[in-house]
């Protein structure tokens, strides 16, 4: 991974190295790209390149994925936008002890405002 910055003579430069980690839990919805039906998660960590989440549905390694976090942007007229990342799955477990939720991590390709009007609700 690459790391792009600009040093203290204002020169670009590119550091290689992780993205650095954010370790907090959020709500998120996540589905496969190009399915309706959105699953249900929290996040365990989260960077610039990525998030690692617990989810209801587990997924293989290579899925191509759209994730929305629980956070929307309110505009002036009342309409709200949410941010939908689209990624793949790079890892994927099932965790242990019985719980029914899978350990997922996925890689962010981008993303996309999308616009909901507050009085349907419609993105």
């Amino acid at each position: 991974m690459l790391i792009r910055g600009v040093t203290s003579e204002g020169r670009q430069a590119i550091q290689a190295g992780p993205a650095p980690r954010f370790k907090f839990q959020l709500p998120l919805l996540y589905r496969i790209s190009g399915q309706t039906h959105w699953h249900e998660g929290t996040t365990d960590n989260i960077s610039r390149s990525g998030v690692l989440f617990r989810g209801q549905q587990s997924l293989k390694p290579q899925t191509s994925v759209e994730i929305s976090f629980a956070v929307s942007l309110k505009n002036p007229d009342g309409a709200s936008t949410k941010i939908v990342y689209s990624g793949r799955i790079v890892r994927s477990l099932r965790t242990s002890g019985g719980e029914p939720l899978s350990s997922l991590a996925a890689a962010f390709s981008g993303y996309r405002l999308v616009r909901r009007d507050d009085k349907t609700g419609d993105a």
